[in-house]
């Protein structure tokens, strides 16, 4: 599972950088912004504005806390509590094409 799986339960999504989007007015819970981040290492991090927990998102989602977890094997750990302040771990996955660059 990846940040796809979360971004198809979406709509008014807007890529504001590579790897990491923001659903205007479409948190399940409050009808909040939410910003959606993939690292480069496979894991996804949601965050609701409104501080909605991101279990009872994903929940409401219908999806399982397993899609935050990376699909290389590698272990989860949980994201820093500011972590939508911090600039990403890694990149994003591969490079984008030399001409978006």
């Amino acid at each position: 599972m990846s940040s796809k799986d979360v971004l198809d339960r979406y709509r008014n999504v807007e890529e504001r950088s590579y790897g990491e989007w923001i659903a205007r007015k479409a948190c399940p819970l409050c009808q909040g912004d939410t910003l959606i981040r993939e690292d480069g290492d496979g894991q996804t991090d949601i965050h609701c504005r409104n501080s909605c927990p991101p279990l009872q998102i994903l929940a409401a989602l219908g999806l399982s806390p397993r899609v935050l977890w990376p699909t290389r094997g590698k272990v989860y750990h949980a994201p820093d509590p500011d972590w939508w302040t911090k600039p990403r771990r890694y990149g994003a996955g591969p490079l984008p094409p030399m001409e978006e660059q």
